[in-house]
């Protein structure tokens, strides 16, 4: 069967889900027919979106652990976002010095906790931390 483009740009760039093998290892192949993409895609399977595409759609009404939570948590991410993360919070009109009701502490207080330099130093250039 010839793939077209939408059987891998779809996973890989629209979060479909994919095709697996027998031991749930991702399907790869070349991202279109004319094989004129030189990376190999994971293979739509045809059945919409995938699990964790579909929990960012859902949003805080489904009491579960976010994408971007699941991030968060992960040693690999975790200071990747919140150096990205809080820059653009900041900028986008957040204040990194206030406390939700529901928190014990700001974002600042949390960063001092954790020891979060990368993120305090951001904040400092941004005026948030002295």
């Amino acid at each position: 069967m010839a793939l077209i483009a939408a059987d891998t740009v779809g996973p890989s760039i629209y979060g479909g889900s994919v095709q697996r093998h027998a031991n749930g290892s991702v399907i790869y192949t070349f991202q279109y027919e004319e094989n004129d993409h030189h990376r190999p895609g994971p293979v739509y399977d045809g059945n919409g979106y995938s699990i964790m595409s579909r929990a960012i759609h859902f949003g805080p009404e489904i009491p579960c652990a976010t994408p971007l939570h699941v991030c968060g948590m992960s040693k690999r991410w975790h200071q990747t976002i919140l150096d990205i993360g809080a820059e653009v919070l900041v900028k986008a009109g957040i204040d990194p010095n206030s406390k939700v009701e529901e928190a014990d502490s700001t974002p600042i207080e949390i960063a001092k906790r954790q020891r979060a330099i990368k993120f305090l130093m951001a904040m400092q250039l941004l005026g948030r931390y002295d």
